[in-house]
């Protein structure tokens, strides 16, 4: 059952959940049930300043009521407050996230028809070529580095257009990676760090500027941001298209590049697997679905509430803090079985409800650009599974962190080999190899 206010750890008893928050969510829900409180107080993940309380939520039913009601339970806050930064650079971070309805459903239905309409061409495998030609066979190399290297490429060619500044694309990857540096308390009081931020900043925020394009037969699809008719009639200002582009960018290379390399490092451990994968395109998704839901980057979620509400056996007050935890939400036994285990063919029976399975978020503030990810995941791991044979370079112990999003602590070296090859690489072990059970 939940425990009530008056037995709720105290800020110094959080010790053992941030040493291993996924052991500790496992053992307090079996003790407390889908909805309990992990503290009162302080604020865990968010910038929540007058929290009351923080909550964590498990079961499909509680976890569809935070993700549908999505004025009680908002988004929050963004960073750009805490950083202090101009309001020009703040509205590049304003996206769909941070809009209340209903400009929310307005600006979503437009994006999701913008979106819908892309198409990634025939030039894709050029591209990722062009990309990956100067990766050295049979040598070490950084997992995470590298498809990082190929979403950019891919990204890219997809959403912008061919006429686009080639510093473009890496640059909104720059600014990404120090707003997402700057924003952590190690770096808050860093000055370098946020002159750094403010101008790669000002550069994006004029770089998009100049890209965007008002005219339907725009190339790329970020430039025909402020074109109504494929916005659904939307008229954007010029201030909303920068803010979607960013967003839209980066959404479409950091989760893609870290859902990449969990999943090639799964196949790492699975020669036979890459090998069969060959042979067997039509499985891809099978292997997507599966690593996806074993290793989702978006591992843990966080909302607010606007005002007190009833959610499960608690009544929480208005300023509280809400965890989900689709990385352990997506092991649930009576939805998955044997949930631990790495089994890609149960996508063939097996159909979750968005509450039960959701790397892409779900309820009202689900990813738009669900099936563009999901293209461009399928793209890049067919590619890599045609060129390359990927194994680990020699055994490693592989850790995790939140940063942001689910991801590895430190790089994870490999070896691109040529798919024929036969060669045998390093085995995983550590936090992240506990994880997941690889069967046989």
């Amino acid at each position: 059952m939940p425990i009530d206010a008056g037995s709720t750890p105290s800020d110094g008893d959080l010790a053992p959940f941030r040493a291993d928050p996924l052991r500790w969510l496992v053992q307090a829900r079996r003790e407390r049930g889908d909805v309990f409180r992990l503290h009162t107080g302080r604020a865990v993940f968010s910038r929540l300043l007058d929290c009351r309380e923080v909550v964590a939520v498990f079961g499909a039913a509680a976890v569809q009521q935070v993700l549908t009601d999505t004025e009680t339970f908002a988004m929050p806050a963004s960073a750009a407050g805490a950083l202090a930064l101009p309001q020009g650079l703040a509205k590049l971070n304003r996206s769909l996230h941070s809009m209340a309805e209903p400009e929310h459903g307005q600006h979503k239905r437009a994006l999701g028809k913008l979106l819908g309409s892309t198409a990634q061409g025939s030039n894709v495998i050029h591209v990722l070529e062009q990309a990956t030609e100067h990766w050295p066979l049979h040598e070490p190399q950084p997992l995470l580095g590298r498809m990082r290297e190929l979403t950019l490429a891919l990204a890219g060619h997809v959403l912008l257009s061919s006429d686009a500044d080639p510093a473009l694309a890496p640059l909104l990857h720059e600014y990404f990676l120090l707003r997402r540096e700057a924003a952590s308390p190690a770096a808050a009081a860093d000055p370098a760090m946020r002159e750094a931020l403010l101008a790669a900043g000002s550069r994006v925020d004029a770089m998009l500027r100049r890209h965007l394009n008002p005219r339907e037969t725009a190339g790329g699809v970020l430039a025909r941001l402020r074109c109504p008719r494929a916005m659904a009639g939307l008229a954007l200002s010029e201030d909303d298209a920068v803010g979607h582009a960013n967003i839209l960018f980066v959404s479409a290379t950091e989760p893609i590049a870290v859902a990449l390399t969990w999943m090639l490092l799964l196949l790492s451990q699975q020669p036979g697997l890459q090998r069969a994968l060959r042979g067997d395109p039509a499985a891809l998704d099978d292997v997507l679905l599966e690593s996806l839901r074993l290793l989702p980057p978006n591992g843990f979620m966080v909302r607010v509430t606007t005002r007190p509400v009833k959610l499960g056996d608690l009544s929480l007050p208005a300023s509280s803090e809400v965890i989900l935890c689709p990385l352990l939400s997506h092991r649930e036994s009576s939805v998955f079985e044997h949930p631990d285990i790495f089994l890609p063919g149960r996508w063939r029976g097996v159909r979750p409800t968005p509450f039960e399975y959701f790397p892409f978020g779900a309820g009202g503030h689900s990813c738009v650009g669900r099936s563009l990810g999901m293209d461009l995941l399928r793209s890049a791991l067919g590619f890599m599974l045609q060129r390359f044979h990927t194994v680990l370079d020699a055994d490693q112990v592989i850790d995790w962190r939140l940063h942001v999003m689910f991801m590895p602590r430190a790089e994870i070296m490999v070896r691109f080999d040529p798919p024929d090859a036969s060669s045998v690489g390093g085995r995983w072990a550590g936090p992240v190899a506990e994880l997941v059970d690889l069967g046989g």
